[in-house]
């Protein structure tokens, strides 16, 4: 009885004990798991930011490879269509691209012929590799195999004209359809490795470009080793179905380090871009401090029997916490803060936020933007208007919309931008948007373009351009029914001008001849440098009576051919001095005929006047002959 009694006492002191552990233990235990399910979330929040800096970087990557391989592009585009048209003038217009670019950036210029043998290199060391055998180059093949006219990247290989590793960026030379060879431009894997490390944000970062066979042709650490061997096959971007891009996590081949890898495939060519980031290395702060509060936790759940202790733990946490929010916070700030990329928030077309470098790039301070409407930045309220028909609709559909456009500085200056934007509500009203100023890029753009379609001399189009403005010209004829006319000139006594006093006299005369043949057609009119010294004028909008379009074409003739016969005086050399000075007379012969809408094909009518240019010097020069519409030169006028 009296021990029922004294076990009864001791269960009835020990309850409230016991009620405190089991509460006390309760809270514990629903406390470490709300503290591991935060863990998991700020870890998994980590890694998303690991994630999105490391998309960021590939996208960088990838935008510099595609500018930089469009412009390669352009200019070699350009440098085949002179090769085939004015191979003349493919030594001038070689070096102006090769000056065009960055020092360093083009090695030298390339021609090889359809069987692979070196026809020309603009390297004076590789002069005596010329007519060497290089069909067995995969750059060489490739092309020659195919039949396709693209974009080609070679892997690294040992170059024969110097002793430097290259990088093979070739086109091939078509026309009509038929092979004639291989133009290409070789690169330095260094120059596009040290472009790679500009783009770095932390030191330990990897950005590397790959061709799909695993052949690296740009690395920003290990250059050396990596362009000796290829990367193992199981990479997930070297897989065919492995889509346009990912992110995996796995270790670097060359630096044996675990790395968080984001690749991207290239829409135009065959290449990969990759950026890799130590997300360990980034990710160690916050593992440790989440470490070292589970340790406190656990060391609190062991002490946690009084109120006090307990609560102190907490705020111990709290403040563990808000450290990392504040760290965290300061990090996104420096993100927002970036010099390259412009980040701005709108609200009904209206500033409402922005980073520095977006009112930077503008030339506005942060007070001169927010609460302006985004109408400040476009040109006129046309393409103000425009932007919004085509952007609007899929921000609300919740597609990020991305484009070039063209905005207006606060100097009245006009720049380009390369802008991609997202919704951030249902209704569309508020959006936020990153801009990067990609004006440089479409300046190189315009220039390559121009040098396209123009003669380097005397600055008149080509004979690309011309041709594309006799289509216009004649589609123009087919609508209104008025007859057009085309002129061929060859310069009469020029050799002779050369052979005295050297190229850069007969340069000069060019030049001569090119402003007094501009000085007497109409604005609409087209005046052209064929090659050498012939010269075409292209006369549209005549009359739609052939007598009368004739006579309005033989006026215009003559009046050119008693300007050209005018005596040139030339200044030789850069001193003013008489001595410098020659008058020379010129000539010319010229060649005449009519066209209406499309009876005859580009060629014919340019055969057509050539013909009957010939028959003008066959009859003495200095005179212009009309083409009978068989062909054959008629009588002068």
């Amino acid at each position: 009885m009296i021990q029922t009694r004294l076990f009864t006492w001791r269960l009835r002191s020990s309850l409230p004990l016991l009620l405190i552990l089991g509460v006390t233990l309760l809270a514990c235990g629903l406390y470490w798991r709300s503290l591991l399910n935060r863990q998991a979330l700020q870890l998994q929040a980590a890694q998303q930011h690991s994630e999105w800096r490391a998309n960021q970087l590939n996208e960088a990557v990838t935008q510099q490879l595609n500018a930089t391989l469009l412009s390669i592009d352009v200019a070699l585009k350009h440098l085949s269509s002179v090769y085939l048209h004015n191979p003349r003038d493919f030594d001038i217009a070689v070096q102006d691209v090769l000056t065009s670019y960055p020092t360093g950036m083009l090695q030298y210029v390339t021609v090889f012929d359809a069987d692979g043998k070196l026809r020309y290199a603009s390297s004076p060391l590789a002069s005596k590799f010329l007519g060497q055998d290089f069909s067995d180059r995969e750059h060489f093949s490739v092309h020659a195999h195919s039949g396709a006219d693209a974009l080609f990247v070679s892997a690294p290989i040992a170059g024969r004209l110097s002793d430097a590793s290259l990088v093979q960026i070739t086109r091939g030379i078509w026309n009509g359809g038929q092979f004639l060879g291989v133009i290409g431009i070789p690169v330095l894997p260094v120059y596009l490795s040290e472009q790679l490390v500009l783009l770095q944000v932390d030191p330990t970062d990897i950005l590397a470009v790959v061709r799909l066979d695993g052949s690296i042709i740009a690395r920003s650490h290990h250059l050396e080793e990596s362009l000796k061997s290829k990367l193992p096959p199981q990479r997930p971007f070297l897989h065919g179905k492995a889509g346009e891009r990912g992110l995996f996590r796995s270790t670097s081949t060359y630096d044996k380090l675990p790395m968080l890898f984001s690749w991207q495939r290239l829409a135009q060519w065959p290449l990969v871009t990759v950026a890799a980031i130590n997300e360990a290395a980034e990710t160690a702060p916050l593992s440790l401090a989440l470490e070292g509060e589970r340790q406190r936790s656990l060391l609190a759940i062991g002490l946690a029997m009084a109120f006090s202790l307990g609560v102190a733990l907490l705020m111990m946490r709290i403040q563990g916490q808000n450290r990392w929010l504040a760290r965290s916070e300061a990090e996104q700030r420096a993100i927002l803060n970036s010099e390259i990329s412009g980040i701005v928030k709108l609200q009904n077309r209206k500033f409402v936020w922005m980073n520095q470098a977006f009112a930077t790039m503008l030339g506005y301070s942060l007070d001169e933007m927010i609460g302006q409407s985004t109408r400040l930045l476009y040109p006129d309220e046309t393409a103000f208007k425009d932007f919004s028909v085509a952007a609007y609709p899929k921000l609300v559909q919740g597609k990020v919309y991305r484009s070039e456009v063209q905005f207006v500085r606060k100097d009245g200056s006009l720049a380009w931008f390369d802008i991609s934007g997202e919704q951030l509500d249902t209704d569309g009203r508020e959006s936020i948007w990153s801009l990067v100023d990609i004006t440089e890029r479409k300046q190189i753009e315009d220039q390559v373009r121009h040098l396209a379609f123009h003669d380097s001399l005397t600055k008149l189009p080509n004979r690309r351009l011309l041709v594309d403005r006799m289509v216009q010209t004649m589609a123009a004829s087919k609508r209104n029914g008025r007859y057009a006319a085309l002129l061929f000139l060859d310069l009469d006594n020029f050799k002779p001008l050369n052979d005295a006093h050297g190229h850069d006299a007969g340069d000069l005369l060019l030049v001569e001849v090119a402003e007094r043949l501009r000085q007497c057609v109409r604005e609409m009119d087209t005046v052209a440098r064929f090659g050498g010294d012939e010269f075409v004028v292209m006369l549209s909008d005549l009359d739609a009576e052939q007598a009368s379009s004739q006579r309005q074409a033989a006026a215009i003739a003559e009046k050119i051919r008693l300007s050209l016969e005018k005596p040139y005086s030339l200044q030789i050399g850069h001193c003013q001095h008489p001595a410098d000075l020659v008058t020379h007379r010129c000539s010319a012969s010229i060649g005449v005929t009519l066209f209406l809408d499309h009876d005859n094909t580009e060629d014919e009518i340019l055969n057509r006047a050539d013909t009957a240019m010939y028959a003008a010097k066959h009859d003495g020069r200095n005179q212009v002959q009309f083409a009978a519409s068989g062909g054959s030169a008629a009588a002068g006028a």
